[in-house]
């Protein structure tokens, strides 16, 4: 399974991703936007994940405009995971003969 990570640009945000690089550049595939929301009923902060521009076609960073690079926690990849697809999670509904 292909590593998923975490990345910080320089311009603040914060995005999770799997990542193919060359000599200059960080290519993204399909990169999630990572942000925070607070949960209504608690106040406690949350987060949330969207599309990181999702009109255009190809994502590429300068590996300049890269302040942090990690690997992210299993929990989170496996949320990146089934956002984008990846897992099919077992159905629920019951099928009746």
């Amino acid at each position: 399974m292909s590593e998923i990570f975490i990345l910080k640009l320089v311009t603040g945000e914060t995005l999770l991703t799997k990542v193919e690089e060359d000599a200059e550049m960080f290519h993204l595939v399909k990169p999630l936007q990572i942000f925070e929301s607070p949960d209504p009923a608690t106040g406690k902060l949350g987060i949330g994940l969207a599309d990181f521009m999702p009109y255009a076609s190809g994502h590429g960073v300068m590996k300049s405009s890269v302040v942090v690079l990690a690997l992210a926690q299993e929990g989170l990849a496996n949320n990146y995971r089934e956002a984008i697809g990846d897992i099919i999670l077992p159905s629920t509904q019951i099928q009746l003969a």
